[in-house]
This record gives C-alpha cells, sequence and structure tokens, in this order.
C-alpha cells in the first residue's frame, strides 16, 4: 500500500512500524484515560475521548494488517531494535491511579480488526509472532 502522509510516501516496512507505534501511542492514552475515568470520584466524562482512541487505533490496524508484506516484516522485527520503541511505549506502569496495561489493549484491537475484515491465517499468525516480540 502506497500512502502519503504529510508529503512522506510510507510503503511496506516503514508504513508497519509508522502504524503500529501511533497504535501503541494511542493505546496507552487510552489506557491512561481509562484509568483516570474508572477512578473519578467526579464522573467526569470521557467516552468521546476514549470513543475516538478506539476508532483511531482501529484505523491503524486496519492500514497495517492489510499490507501484503504484514507478515513478512513482523519475521523479520524478531531481533530488530527498530521495534524496542514500540516496547517502550507498550509496557505497564504504575500510575497514581494503578497499573495500566496498554500492551493487552494492542493486542485486543489488533485481533478484532484483523477478525473483523477477516483478514488471512498467515495475519493471525504475525501477531502472535508480534505479540511474541513485544512481551518478552
Amino acid at each position: 500500500m502506497d500512502i502519503k502522509i504529510n508529503n512522506i510516501s510510507f510503503q511496506g516496512k516503514s508504513e508497519i512500524l509508522y502504524g503500529l507505534t501511533k497504535a501503541a501511542k494511542i493505546a496507552r492514552s487510552s489506557e491512561l484515560a481509562q484509568k483516570a475515568y474508572t477512578t473519578s470520584r467526579n464522573g467526569m466524562t470521557k467516552f468521546e475521548e476514549l470513543t475516538a482512541y478506539d476508532a483511531s487505533m482501529r484505523a491503524y490496524f486496519d492500514m497495517v494488517t492489510k499490507d501484503s508484506e504484514f507478515p513478512e516484516i513482523v519475521k523479520n522485527l524478531l531481533n530488530s531494535e527498530e521495534i524496542k520503541p514500540i516496547k517502550n511505549i507498550l509496557k505497564e506502569e504504575n500510575i497514581e491511579h494503578g497499573t495500566i496495561q496498554p500492551l493487552t489493549l494492542f493486542f485486543k484491537k489488533m485481533i478484532d480488526v484483523a477478525a473483523k475484515n477477516q483478514r488471512s491465517t498467515e495475519v493471525f499468525n504475525a501477531i502472535g509472532t508480534l505479540s511474541y516480540i513485544l512481551r518478552r
């Protein structure tokens, strides 16, 4: 898939890493907002914010899993330094409201998008491999 964002062309590996990084950041922000929402005494409304995070994550995951090179690129990331920033974004963290686990949300949404869009078995295998990479 050939995408241009701000006059920068994304294809293959750079597109997939861009999509995964953006989705990881959104997953983390969503977890932070959800944790603050559930522990709020004032009943602050975060529904619109959480809905926007969900829609953005789904869009990035659709872009990433639709790319025909996704399974091959994930295989090549096994021992790559390029995956470390994503791992750092998705790591479990203790905050004042409790523990956030963006990695869980990240994969839940990715699998949901892949299933809803009826992606191939290779895509699901790549998601499993990516899960292994990010959890170790």
